[in-house]
């Protein structure tokens, strides 16, 4: 052998055990990598910390293990430790990651100056990106000026200290979020016009701090100019409902010069929506004018017309005219006149007005949802002026419609019982009776039967039905006359029952205090009649309504100790229940 093949020999015999050490330590590092992720996964950090300090043993200066073997000890609370590890491994490199870990374990032991310091030295200024993540840092440690700062040296850095620039989009939400709000405003508007569908999150973004800095944030905006002033109008209008002022955003809309005149519909949708009823009828209203062949105006003028009619009655009905006369070839034109009616006949009392607009309903060709609502309501009209005759004839149109059979034989048995013909209605009350328990008159069938079977005999009956019409007519002080013979003179149950009627009857109306008396008089004079639990429950409910929420509970609980076994003494002690949390919360 020659020597220079006998020394290259001995060199890689030399060269086998730093071979096999190398082979030796790859696997450890994997079988060390596979077992601390599976303590990891597991949240079992502290007994991963053990594990990384061998495995940077066997593998120093390795990145992933070092920031690694920090995320772990800060899972486990040693902040310091942690400072330690990254203090000297970042005095010899840069590692961004672990300048960001290094920081975060400053501000977990509230040193945010160092931790400041530490983020900052995850920013290269070569890259635009690195200064996301820093400002991200700070804003979530509420070190928003810091964050607002880091973002603008980006801007200046990178050119872009435009309002729609590098990072505008989040320095707008910073600012938004110190209360800034020029500039924020200003960002997001420049955003949106980059990019018009932020629109709606931008608009979110700004109804939350409408909802409790309303009037600032309202007039910022509205000092603003833009390119687009219909983002700005929209802008408005989103924050002005939130803050409780809808007509400053109506007012916005209302400026854009005749543009955009769908945004009239949507506002008013919106406003409608909130509670904000005569705002939204103005802004159905603007949509409607402005827009006379959108295909939108039927439900703009209808929407308008059932919104004022709470107020209005007059203008309403004006409009509902309105829509029959310019859209007579819509079938929506029969709710139109349905509606007309019912206006006519409950709040202006105009019954022959009201029977002309439904019979425009029922001879109509067309067949809908509103023909069996107009014979009804005609039906009705008819038994207000005492034409039973008509009222009868509604009725039997009623039945033919099939589906509303029930409803036109309990209008019909009310006929007879207002006629006087008791045991008529009671066998068409019996048939109903077992027909559709579900129906929602059942309650009221049941009710009226079993007042004909328990006081058909009673010559009381009659003055009671008779004195039911009356106040079905609106002639209450004729049926005054009724109510004071039945009182003293009818049998104690036909007594008792009439006085819970009127009760009934004064408390839908909304005479509180003459209901309150009349309820009060019933339990004085029959303390153990078949009604009183009934009359005690309501007279309760009204002490609530007053406020009262003392007198009510003690009302509740006489009725309860007095009366266990009645079958309404469930729903007392659900209101017993409920109004002793309530004065335990108070």
């Amino acid at each position: 052998m020659r020597p220079s093949t006998f020394f290259r020999a001995l060199a890689l015999l030399a060269l086998i055990p730093l071979a096999l050490h190398d082979a030796h330590a790859q696997n450890d590092d994997a079988t060390l990598a596979k077992r601390v992720q599976a303590l990891e996964r597991a949240g079992r950090f502290a007994e991963a910390v053990p594990l990384y300090e061998e495995w940077q043993r066997l593998s120093p200066n390795q990145a992933p293990i070092i920031r690694g073997h920090a995320r772990a000890l800060s899972a486990i609370g040693a902040h310091q430790r942690v400072i330690t590890l990254l203090d000297a491994w970042l005095k010899k490199r840069r590692d961004s990651p672990a300048a960001l870990l290094l920081g975060d374990a400053y501000h977990a032991l509230e040193d945010d100056n160092k931790a400041v310091a530490s983020w900052r030295l995850a920013i290269d200024k070569a890259s635009a990106a690195s200064y996301g993540p820093v400002a991200d840092r700070c804003r979530l440690a509420g070190l928003r000026q810091q964050a607002i700062r880091i973002l603008r040296e980006g801007q200046k850095a990178h050119g872009g200290e435009s309002i729609s620039g590098l990072y505008s989009w989040e320095l707008a939400a910073l600012y938004l979020e110190e209360g800034d709000y020029r500039p924020s405003f200003e960002m997001f508007i420049a955003n949106i016009e980059q990019v018009p569908q932020r629109l709606p999150v931008v608009a979110g973004r700004l109804e939350i701090v409408c909802r409790t800095q309303g009037t600032k944030a309202l007039q910022t905006l509205q000092a603003l100019s833009s390119e687009r002033p219909l983002f700005v109008a929209q802008l408005i209008a989103s924050c002005a409902l939130a803050a409780g002022d809808p007509e400053s955003g109506l007012t916005a809309l209302d400026g854009l010069a005749g543009q955009d005149v769908e945004h009239f519909f949507q506002y008013a949708a919106r406003a409608e929506a909130m509670g904000y009823a005569e705002t939204a009828a103005r802004a159905y209203a603007l949509f409607a004018e402005r827009r006379p062949d959108s295909p939108y105006r039927y439900q703009a003028l209808s929407r308008q017309a059932a919104l004022t009619a709470r107020e209005d009655s007059d203008t309403a009905l004006e409009l509902y005219r309105r829509l029959a006369r310019d859209f007579s070839d819509r079938p929506e034109t029969l709710q139109t006149l349905v509606g007309i009616a019912r206006l006519q006949l409950e709040q202006n009392g105009d019954i022959e007005e009201a029977i002309r607009s439904l019979q425009s309903v029922i001879d109509s060709p067309r067949r809908g949802e509103w023909t069996p609502q107009a014979l009804v309501l005609l039906a009705e009209s008819s038994l207000r002026l005492g034409d039973f005759n008509r009222s009868e004839r509604a009725l039997d149109a009623l039945e033919k419609l099939g589906p509303n059979a029930y409803e036109a034989r309990y209008r019909r048995a009310e006929l007879f019982y207002f006629r006087g013909n008791f045991a008529v209605a009671e066998t068409l009350l019996v048939e109903l009776s077992t027909t559709n328990p579900g129906h929602h008159l059942a309650n009221d069938v049941f009710d009226l039967l079993l007042l004909c079977e328990d006081h058909s005999k009673s010559p009381g009956l009659a003055t009671l039905g008779r004195a039911q019409l009356l106040e079905r007519q609106g002639k209450s002080k004729k049926a005054r006359e009724q109510w004071i013979w039945l009182e003293e003179n009818a049998e104690p149950a036909l007594a008792e029952r009439s006085l819970l009627t009127r009760a009934r009857l004064r408390e839908q109306e909304g005479h509180i205090a003459q209901a309150l008396s009349l309820y009060e008089r019933q339990a004085s004079r029959f303390p153990d009649g078949e009604y009183i639990v009934s009359a005690q429950l309501h007279r309760a409910g009204l002490y609530e309504r007053r406020g009262n929420r003392q007198q009510a509970l003690k009302t509740y609980e006489t009725t309860l100790l007095q009366h266990p076994g009645d079958a309404l003494i469930p729903e007392i002690r659900l209101r017993i229940q409920r109004l002793r949390r309530l004065h335990e919360s108070d």
